[in-house]
């Protein structure tokens, strides 16, 4: 549940950054914002659960890893949204499109490993499933270099120019949270091979 959390945020921002409207801005921060307050409820209820039964289908630290992973993403989705309507950033969607793309890919591949994991399949599926989002990782990192590249080759006013970087970097780190949750993915599938 808390992936599939992950990938609704990640949905949300993606909408939130290409709406044409103010209608349709406030609607996907909106879900934004849900998204956020469900991923906390049930980081709350995971950790209450880990703590409460003696056998679980994993390590306990590797559940734990997986949903502090997890439920940061829609965390920093929020602040990125945040930030955005702050700053009335979202007339440059296009400047923030192609990172926003990789975070929706990478949560599609999140939701596979884990119905993946939870469903009991082969370790080789599961880990070809982690290898593409770490793909994705990889190619998060291109993206990020090649807009930063436009951003500083492209004369603008100073602030403009370091409020948009705080926002790549902001979606970097949600390019990083998947991947970090897909390590742990990683671990538990070396654990039960």
């Amino acid at each position: 549940q808390l992936s599939s959390q992950a990938c609704d945020s990640a949905q949300n921002l993606r909408v939130f950054i290409r709406a044409g409207n103010d209608r349709d801005r406030a609607a996907a921060a909106e879900a934004i914002a849900a998204t956020r307050s469900r991923s906390k409820a049930l980081s709350m209820e995971i950790t209450e659960e880990l703590c409460r039964s003696f056998i679980t289908p994993f390590d306990r630290q590797d559940i734990h890893g997986l949903a502090e992973n997890l439920y940061k993403i829609p965390k920093t989705i929020e602040k990125i949204k945040g930030r955005i309507l702050l700053h009335k950033l979202y007339s440059q969607q296009d400047d923030f499109s192609p990172q926003v793309d990789i975070i929706a890919d990478e949560a599609r591949a999140m939701e596979d490993i884990m119905r993946g994991l939870l469903n009991g399949e082969k370790n080789k599926q599961v880990m070809e499933k982690i290898s593409g989002l770490r793909d994705l990782e990889n190619k998060g990192d291109d993206v990020r270099n090649e807009l930063l590249t436009k951003l500083f080759s492209t004369p603008c006013d100073i602030r403009d120019l370091l409020l948009r970087r705080d926002i790549h970097d902001m979606l970097e780190k949600v390019v990083d949270r998947f991947r970090d949750a897909a390590n742990v993915a990683f671990q538990i599938v070396l654990k039960h091979s």
